[in-house]
């Protein structure tokens, strides 16, 4: 029972720039579920899509917390070159976007036509007043563009863990 249109690009416009080229109207309320089509996850959409109809924002980044190790010594210094620290080997924890969003009518209509990707939408819907909201999850995110992500996909695949 499900409805689907495609539309193509003329010419790449972008993570967030072929938004431009809906084939139809967008309520002001409206919401958008868009994702990368090289995202790998298992995210509970219904869940994501109830907790964003519950805010009032106008647009929403589901993000996933990832811990990095830097295999050198990371040294801190003065403006004048005096040493401050080192801390070897450090563990940095951030937190990444999935390239899985959320994006009401109202704000999709900021859009301009053109090559614009998301990331560039999301900080200017935020500088202009507009309410951008980070979903933190624990589900499983993959990037499928990357050679060591399809690898384990692949691999979870194999496995029967996936």
């Amino acid at each position: 029972g499900l409805k689907v249109s495609y539309t193509r690009e003329p010419e790449p416009l972008g993570t967030a720039g072929a938004l431009t080229l809906l084939p139809f109207d967008v309520g002001d309320d409206d919401v958008l579920l868009i994702l990368n089509g090289d995202t790998l996850t298992n995210i509970n959409f219904d869940e994501l899509l109830s907790w964003f109809e519950g805010t009032d924002a106008d647009a929403a980044m589901v993000c996933v917390s990832r811990e990095v190790l830097i295999d050198f010594g990371v040294v801190t210094a003065s403006a004048d070159g005096r040493l401050e620290s080192i801390s070897e080997k450090p563990r940095v924890t951030n937190l990444l976007s999935t390239g899985i969003n959320l994006i009401r009518g109202r704000a999709l209509r900021e859009l301009k036509p053109g090559h614009t990707d998301m990331p560039n939408f999301l900080v200017g819907l935020k500088d202009s007043g507009y309410t951008v909201l980070c979903y933190e999850t624990d589900a499983l995110w993959m990037d499928l563009g990357r050679a060591e992500d399809l690898i384990a996909a692949n691999d979870m695949v194999e496995s029967g863990t996936l």
